[in-house]
């Protein structure tokens, strides 16, 4: 079973886990940056199968979201992705606080069945 990985942000942290998720031949991951030039760049390296150019179209057909990016960008990312999460997937957000995108889950995805959300410290 193949299991499509979305990663949103691909500064510093979200590259380093599209590294390491494309490392599994099961993992399909895919990435978003609001840099384009970013995303293609590590797509070159290696690490996506899929560089996006667009957030909505980066989610639609991912089991698991990584909001990567800085925290003050969060909340308008999960804003923008909500209506595009499918049944069953899941978003993770990894950042420095966890109460904020906590609460922002509660309410973006409140009435969405079935779509589930995790936040993250990235001490790692």
């Amino acid at each position: 079973m193949t299991v499509n990985v979305t990663v949103v942000g691909l500064g510093r942290v979200g590259g380093a886990l599209a590294r390491r998720l494309s490392a599994q031949e099961q993992i399909q991951v895919a990435g978003y940056d609001r840099d384009t030039g970013l995303g293609r760049e590590v797509q070159r390296q290696g690490p996506l199968h899929k560089a996006h150019l667009n957030m909505r179209q980066a989610v639609e057909q991912a089991d698991l979201v990584l909001l990567t990016g800085p925290l003050a960008e969060q909340h308008e990312s999960l804003r923008i992705i909500a209506p595009e999460l499918r049944a069953g997937s899941v978003t993770a957000t990894v950042a420095p606080l966890l109460a904020p995108p906590l609460a922002w889950a509660a309410e973006l995805l409140a009435g969405r069945a079935e779509r589930y959300f995790v936040a993250c410290h990235p001490a790692f």
